[in-house]
């Protein structure tokens, strides 16, 4: 059994490099869609690990990774190029909800309340901002 299940049991040092030496990195294509996920310094790692696989012919992607790859891209990079909005209209409707919800208060003064969200939040609403300004354009 042991023979049969390998993988559930210790490497020898020996055989553990023989069997990075030897075998093939085969992607799914969620490794290759979180390339839009990542921060850019984690993807040029990514590329630097996929490159010395490719030298060394140890990278295998399936037909159907790289078919579901470009079938799903365009989603992947929209959800995100869309969160820089979404963050902002959150921000906002999470402001006027307060403003609704509690304008009669009696022991709050929400213009206060209102004036020191709308100073703590600006500064988050720039960067936000800004980060969207500097997102790739990858389509």
């Amino acid at each position: 059994m042991q023979k049969i299940f390998r993988e559930y049991h210790q490497f020898t040092d020996q055989e553990f490099q023989q069997l990075w030496k030897n075998c093939f990195f085969v992607f799914d294509t969620n490794t290759l869609l979180n390339m839009y996920r990542y921060s850019r310094t984690t993807v040029d790692a990514y590329f630097d690990v996929l490159n010395e696989l490719k030298k060394k012919k140890q990278l295998w992607i399936p037909y159907q990774v790289g078919y579901e790859f470009y079938e799903n891209r365009i989603n992947v990079i929209s959800e995100y190029e869309k969160s820089y909005d979404e963050i902002l209209s959150i921000l906002e409707k999470a402001k006027s909800d307060i403003e609704a919800k509690y304008k009669d208060h009696p022991f709050l003064n929400l213009y206060e309340i209102k004036e020191e969200m709308s100073k703590g939040l600006s500064g988050v609403e720039i960067k936000i901002k800004q980060a969207k300004k500097k997102h790739p354009k990858w389509l």
